[in-house]
C-alpha cells in the first residue's frame, strides 16, 4: 500500500469525521475531467459540505444544535413517559466527554457538515490540474462543530 501522504484522492475516497457516527464518501457531483486510473481526481476546492461530502449519518458534537435538539427530544419523552423533569440537565446527561476543545453526547442529531476549510490543507504543490492543486491522502477538512475530517482510504485502486 503507497504512504497516504505520496498519494491523490479521487471519487469515492473513504472519509471519517471524529464527530460522525459512521464513515462517508467524498464525491464529486462533476466530471473535472482530470483522471487518474479512469476515476476523477478531487482538487483543492472540493470541499463543500453536502456537495462533495456525503454526510456521516450522525453527529454527536454538542456545539452542533441539531445534536443538542435531539437531547432535548429525548428529554422532553422521559418527562411525557415518567414525569421526571430534567431540562436543566440535558447536557450534564447526555455529554460523555470530549475530543479536543468540544464536547461530546451519548446521542446524535443530525449531521449536515458546516465546512469551515476554504480548501483541503494538504495538497500537492508544484503541481495544477485545472488550475487547481490535486489533494494528498493526509489531508483534512475542519467542520463548524468541531469535526475534524480525515481521509481513510484516497479510492484509488489497489495494484
Amino acid at each position: 500500500m503507497a504512504n497516504k501522504a505520496d498519494t491523490y484522492v479521487v471519487h469515492g475516497a473513504v472519509i471519517q469525521c471524529n464527530m460522525g457516527l459512521r464513515q462517508s464518501k467524498l464525491v464529486l457531483r462533476r466530471t473535472h475531467g482530470v483522471f487518474l486510473r479512469k476515476i476523477a481526481q478531487i482538487n483543492e476546492k472540493d470541499c463543500i459540505g453536502k456537495e462533495n461530502i456525503i454526510d456521516f449519518c450522525g453527529c454527536i458534537s454538542a456545539d452542533n444544535p441539531l445534536t443538542m435538539e435531539k437531547a432535548m427530544e429525548i428529554s422532553e419523552k422521559v418527562e411525557r413517559e415518567k414525569g421526571e423533569n430534567f431540562d436543566d440537565n440535558v447536557e450534564e446527561i447526555f455529554c460523555n466527554g470530549s475530543i479536543g476543545s468540544v464536547k461530546t453526547m451519548s446521542c446524535a442529531g443530525k449531521c449536515i457538515p458546516q465546512i469551515i476549510s476554504s480548501t483541503w490543507d494538504e495538497v500537492k504543490d508544484g503541481v495544477l490540474t485545472e488550475g487547481k492543486r490535486p489533494v494528498r491522502g493526509t489531508a483534512i477538512l475542519k467542520c463548524k462543530y468541531g469535526g475534524v475530517i480525515t481521509i481513510e482510504l484516497t479510492g484509488q485502486p489497489e495494484g
